[in-house]
């Protein structure tokens, strides 16, 4: 893998770990998802040619996501509005229900949690990539 290839591998990673603080920086959900999984791909991959196992062990310390937690969580830091909580305080208690439903119990603080968990792993693996170039 030449300079150029993993010079975008840690432009990615900071772009997925600068998620967490701020969500303006992909445009969308599906977009987070593209470029994390692409991410984990190159990895694997540049594990093979390093013959190392770490990058691949970093890459399984990443939690999991549905993409409707990503999307709550998305429009939770971007104050999107629903119907309900335009409505009123009673139908606010129903989003609140509706969220855990779809999102399978998954509050926005684990939300946070894992991707501050991903910011690190992200962190970690682009400071071992710049110091083998």
């Amino acid at each position: 893998m030449n300079n150029y290839d993993l010079n975008i591998l840690t432009k990615s990673l900071n772009l997925i770990g600068n998620f967490y603080n701020d969500v303006s920086v992909i445009s969308s959900i599906d977009e987070f998802l593209i470029i994390h999984n692409r991410n984990i791909t190159i990895l694997k991959e540049l594990s093979k040619l390093e013959n190392k196992n770490y990058y691949i062990e970093k890459c399984n310390e990443y939690p999991k996501f549905t993409k409707e937690e990503l999307l709550e969580y998305f429009r939770d830091k971007t104050k999107e509005k629903s119907i309900f909580s335009i409505l009123g305080s009673f139908f606010e208690v129903l989003e609140y229900i509706y969220k855990i439903i779809k999102t399978k119990g998954n509050n926005l603080g684990k939300t946070s949690d894992k991707l501050k968990q991903v910011k690190s792993i992200n962190e970690t693996l682009v400071y071992l990539i710049k110091n083998m170039q």
